[in-house]
C-alpha cells in the first residue's frame, strides 16, 4: 500500500501507524498535517482534507483511535444497525476493562467484557449485536421504538432474552427488562399492544401476536393471526408503511396470503384509537364466519 491508497481506507480515515507502514516518513506525515492535506481527527488518526466530516467518518475514526478491541455500541450501534434514523452525541465504544483508552470530547468509552455472541461485523465495522444494541438503548428517549424495530427486523424475543441474561447488571438493564417484557407477547408497536389488550379483554385469546408462517417458500411475519383458520390481522403503522419499499413488500405479502386462501383484515392506529369496539366486533364476526 502506498500513500495514495491510504485515502481509500475506511472512506479516507487512517492512522499514523498505517501511514508509516505504507512508507510515508514521519517528516512527510508532519508536512501533510502542516499543509492541511491531512486533518487530525484524533491523536494519531487522520482524514484526507478532501474527505468531508460525516457520521461514518467519525465512527471509523473513533474505532481506529480506540484500537482493534473496541466495539461500536450505544446509540451509534443502534444507528449502524438501522434501528434509529441518525446517531447523536459522542461516538460510544465499548472496550475491555484492561484497555488504557479514555473518554475524550467526541468519544465515550465504556468498559465491559463482551461475549463473542454480542459482537458482530456490519459493513466492515466491529459493532455490538443488533439484540444487544436494542437492549443497551432501551433507556433512551426512543428506547422502546428501538427495541420494537429490532423485533420487526428479525431479532427474535428468545434472542433478546438470551442477550438480556448477559446484559443483567449492566447500566440500563432495568429499562431493557421492561422493554423486553413489552415485546414478549409478539407485539412490536403501541397500536399493536392496544389491540392485544382489547383482544384479551374480549376473550379472543386464540388470536396470537407476532406469528411467523411459511407460504410458497416465503417466510411471512403477521402482526396477529389464527393460523389454523388462515386469518391474519395487520396493524398498518404510519411510520413503517410510509416507506415505499415496505409498502410494496406488504402488498406483495398480502397477495401471497390471499392466493393461499388467507383472510386478511387491516387496521390503522387511528381506527384502533377511535373505534376499537367496531374493530373487535369485525374480528369476532370474521372468526365466526371462518368457523372459529
Amino acid at each position: 500500500m502506498d500513500e495514495a491508497a491510504l485515502v481509500t481506507l475506511r472512506g479516507g480515515v487512517f492512522s499514523r501507524a498505517e501511514a508509516l507502514r505504507a512508507g510515508v516518513s514521519s517528516a512527510t506525515v508532519a508536512r501533510r498535517l502542516a499543509d492541511k492535506v491531512w486533518r487530525a481527527v484524533h491523536p494519531g488518526v487522520y482524514r484526507h482534507a478532501a474527505v468531508a466530516v460525516s457520521d461514518t467518518v467519525m465512527l471509523e475514526a473513533a474505532l481506529l483511535w480506540a484500537g482493534p478491541t473496541a466495539t461500536l455500541s450505544g446509540i451509534w450501534a443502534a444507528w449502524w444497525h438501522g434501528l434509529r434514523p441518525e446517531p447523536s452525541g459522542p461516538v460510544t465504544v465499548t472496550v475491555p476493562r484492561s484497555s488504557a483508552v479514555r473518554t475524550r470530547p467526541s468519544i465515550v468509552v465504556r468498559r465491559r467484557a463482551l461475549s463473542a455472541a454480542d459482537v458482530t461485523t456490519v459493513r466492515g465495522v466491529r459493532v455490538i449485536s443488533r439484540a444487544l444494541a436494542a437492549l443497551e438503548n432501551a433507556r433512551t428517549t426512543d428506547g422502546q421504538d428501538i427495541v420494537d424495530r429490532a423485533v420487526q427486523r428479525h431479532v427474535s424475543v428468545p434472542e433478546l432474552a438470551v442477550a438480556m441474561d448477559r446484559f443483567t447488571g449492566a447500566h440500563g438493564a432495568t429499562a431493557a427488562r421492561r422493554s423486553l417484557a413489552l415485546v414478549a407477547d409478539g407485539t412490536v408497536s403501541p397500536p399493536e399492544r392496544d389491540l392485544a389488550r382489547a383482544l384479551r379483554r374480549a376473550g379472543l385469546t386464540q388470536i396470537r401476536a407476532g406469528v411467523h408462517v411459511r407460504i410458497g417458500g416465503r417466510r411471512c411475519w403477521l402482526d396477529f393471526a389464527v393460523e389454523e383458520l388462515q386469518l391474519a390481522v395487520e396493524v398498518d403503522g404510519v411510520s413503517a408503511h410510509s416507506d415505499p419499499a415496505v409498502f410494496h413488500r406488504d402488498r406483495e405479502r398480502q397477495n401471497l396470503l390471499v392466493r393461499a386462501g388467507w383472510t386478511v383484515l387491516r387496521y390503522t392506529p387511528l381506527q384502533l384509537r377511535r373505534d376499537m369496539s367496531r374493530v373487535i366486533a369485525e374480528i369476532r364476526a370474521t372468526l365466526a364466519t371462518l368457523g372459529g
